[in-house]
């Protein structure tokens, strides 16, 4: 006689930013920038409706509502959906989330409130959701409301992020979001990955972007010279970790292609890696040192300097 399948447990879900804890009631819960979210995130990289989430009795989902710059779960972009667990970092524009997934053996559960918390602008602030757009919202103090108060209040919404004071907003506040460079984005996830020690998974979060900006560079696309700067940051970093000789490779091609001196952040972590990285091309190495050289008596002292370090380098073997 076979034993009955066991119910899946249920699991309390939650939300960690800036600190604080926002739970999740059964249901659909929807992240964004409008005031008519569930959780509104005061971030203009993040759409207006940017992300949902899904929760069931055991499980959760996280489903990206076609949003401008994207929704990531663990370093990588969410494509339609993905199922939530304990400990997943969601980003949305440039803020970043914490998902809590407690296990409940008491199926009639209810969530915890947070009584005695405050809200101020640095962190958080808790909205009526139900107060008239026109009206002057008010911040609530939560340190008078008990716990089951709180966990009932369906139309209240967490906003998070860069705060503003609401009261000189209204819900016709800007409606287009930032399409964000996505090194914006990605940089945040590879930062992380890279504090981690993770540059395996750096790697996996950036190769793809920074070899489209090299592609736009080869096409003749004119590359801002922020953005390839930031991008060969990225690619000196990975080659001093990772020894790929392909990412100082990068580094040397964009400067070459665009006719520039490297600035001195790079070339000073070129000194420091090229000597140690084999592989590296040595034949284009050489095209952009003879192209320095053309150019040695029209540039100025620092820069000179810069580009006769370049100029020394060998690569290694």
């Amino acid at each position: 006689m076979s034993l009955p399948a066991s119910e899946p447990r249920r699991r309390i879900y939650s939300l960690v930013v800036h600190g604080r804890e926002i739970f999740l009631h059964i249901g659909t819960h929807t992240l964004g920038r409008a005031l008519t979210c569930d959780i509104v995130v005061n971030d203009r990289l993040v759409s207006r409706e940017h992300a949902r989430i899904v929760v069931r009795d055991s499980s959760a989902m996280l489903v990206d509502l076609g949003s401008t710059n994207g929704v990531y779960l663990n370093e990588v972009r969410v494509e339609g959906a993905a199922e939530l667990h304990d400990g997943d970092i969601i980003v949305v524009g440039a803020q970043e989330l914490t998902v809590r997934a407690v296990v409940s053996d008491d199926q009639r559960a209810t969530l915890p409130g947070e009584s005695g918390v405050r809200l101020d602008e640095e962190v958080s602030e808790v909205i009526a959701r139900d107060t008239p757009p026109s009206s002057k919202r008010m911040r609530m103090a939560l340190a008078d409301s008990g716990p089951q108060e709180l966990a009932d209040t369906a139309r209240t919404v967490a906003q998070i992020g860069s705060i503003r004071s609401l009261d000189a907003r209204s819900d016709d506040a800007p409606r287009n979001t930032e399409k964000a460079d996505a090194l914006v984005v990605l940089g945040r996830l590879a930062d992380r990955a890279m504090v981690m020690g993770n540059y395996d998974g750096a790697e996996r979060v950036l190769s793809s972007h920074l070899e489209a900006l090299l592609a736009a560079a080869r096409s003749d696309v004119a590359i801002p010279d922020a953005q390839r700067e930031t991008a060969c940051r990225y690619a000196l970093r990975l080659a001093d970790a990772l020894h790929r000789p392909a990412w100082v490779d990068y580094v040397v091609e964009m400067h070459l292609i665009a006719g520039k001196t490297m600035s001195e952040w790079c070339t000073t972590r070129m000194v420091l890696v090229t000597p140690v990285v084999a592989g590296i091309d040595a034949e284009q190495l050489f095209f952009y040192q003879q192209m320095l050289k053309g150019s040695l008596s029209d540039l100025p002292p620092e820069e000179r300097a810069r580009a006769e370090q370049i100029i020394a380098l060998q690569p290694g073997r």
